[in-house]
């Protein structure tokens, strides 16, 4: 495949950083978008924001990488309905970057269109509808993908190896804590609103960290206990788990979004011959007698989620977030909303 057509629905912020990944890439333009917003149709067509001049300022290399992505969008056909792009434009593939309880459906359509797809997490909002996405991705054949950026973080590529390699031996507690302040720039927002979010933060940038402990661990969740706390919001803001997986470990996952703290997070890995330990970009080792190292992690070059997608298509690399790690957090979501509502365990 020589030239890649593209094809983005949703104009928002994630659109920029997915477009400036494509500079990396050779072979791909982006054909044409769908936002019924024009004020983000202009925005991603001028390709500039604030924050987006004040860096070119400063920095030279993002100022090309800047240079290179507006001429990505400079020729780009605008629509207001995905609908219409999708019938109308030549397309190869679309990345899905709308409100979370578009997903399902645009998904579904894109894939019956014939086209390769990248979704924003969360892939969807329920295990039905993640169901409903597995099922129509392998008939399809085409290569589907959900961006969970940390699938080609390095470090999190060595701590997967090190969990399921049985480095640390059987695994008996995993803990990741997550603190963002999510509550206060999400106001008036459509990330507040049950209808076009599905949730709050367990369902935004919670889904990454349910993602990541139950993609790096490698382990089944069986059982899931969770309380939430919405303060004034229609949706949850903080929330904690107890994920109780088919092994007999325990998992804790705690999301704080009301929080003047700077954003924090960290993975703990208990393992019967070792721990390791993720906190703030750095990574640790401990050994069976307690000793802590540092853990030589190799720095390739690293790959993003649509770079990944644009390589899987051309046959270069598998799809590093399938469809199924879509399913595995939203049965882990699912169950801790029921959990949640009732006060108690609830099935995976």
């Amino acid at each position: 495949m020589q030239n890649l057509r593209i094809g983005i629905v949703g104009c928002g912020g994630m659109s920029l950083s997915h477009t400036l990944a494509m500079t990396r890439l050779t072979g791909v333009s982006v054909a044409a978008v769908a936002e019924p917003k024009k004020a983000n149709r202009d925005r991603y067509i001028r390709f500039s924001t604030r924050d987006i001049e004040r860096r070119m300022a400063t920095d030279r290399s993002f100022r090309k990488a800047v240079e290179k992505a507006r001429k990505l969008t400079a020729d780009c056909v605008q629509y207001t309905r995905y609908e219409r792009m999708l019938e109308r434009e030549p397309l190869d593939a679309v990345l899905i970057l709308t409100p979370h309880t578009l997903h399902h459906g645009q998904i579904l359509d894109a894939l019956e269109a014939g086209l390769h797809v990248l979704v924003e997490k969360p892939m969807v909002c329920t295990t039905r509808h993640a169901e409903d996405v597995v099922t129509a991705a392998r008939k399809s054949g085409k290569v589907v993908g959900v961006a969970y950026q940390r699938h080609f973080e390095p470090d999190y590529l060595y701590m997967r190896e090190a969990a399921q390699s049985g480095k640390l031996g059987r695994l008996e507690y995993i803990s990741l804590v997550l603190y963002q302040n999510w509550y206060s720039p999400t106001k008036g927002t459509w990330r507040r609103s049950p209808k076009w979010a599905g949730g709050g933060q367990l369902l935004d940038s919670g889904s990454h960290v349910i993602d990541a402990i139950l993609w790096v661990s490698g382990l089944k969740a069986r059982r899931v206990f969770a309380t939430m706390r919405r303060f004034d919001a229609r949706v949850d803001v903080d929330s904690a788990l107890i994920i109780e997986f088919a092994n007999g470990a325990i998992g804790q996952v705690t999301i704080v979004g009301k929080t003047i703290m700077p954003f924090s997070e960290e993975l703990v890995i208990t393992g019967a011959a070792g721990v390791l330990q993720y906190r703030q970009g750095c990574l640790y080792h401990y050994d069976v007698g307690g000793k802590k190292t540092t853990p030589e992690v190799v720095r390739r070059s690293k790959s993003t989620p649509v770079v990944n997608f644009v390589d899987a298509i051309r046959g270069r690399a598998p799809v590093g977030a399938p469809p199924e790690c879509g399913l595995a957090a939203a049965r882990v979501t699912d169950a801790a909303f029921r959990s949640a509502k009732r006060g108690c365990f609830v099935n995976v």
